[in-house]
């Protein structure tokens, strides 16, 4: 195996849990965001009730 396909291998290595971290955190945001949007939409059909 060449020097340069060794380092880049190895750089890909520490890039995964990167990108890991990144989808990771999207998922939160979305999960954050539906269940607020959801809230929301409860205050408001509440409102409109009362």
């Amino acid at each position: 195996m060449s020097k340069a396909k060794q380092i880049k291998e190895a750089s890909s290595k520490f890039k995964l849990p990167r990108k890991l971290k990144k989808a990771q955190t999207k998922a939160r945001l979305k999960q954050a965001s539906e269940y607020l949007w959801n809230e929301l939409a409860k205050g408001f059909e509440e409102a409109k009730g009362s």
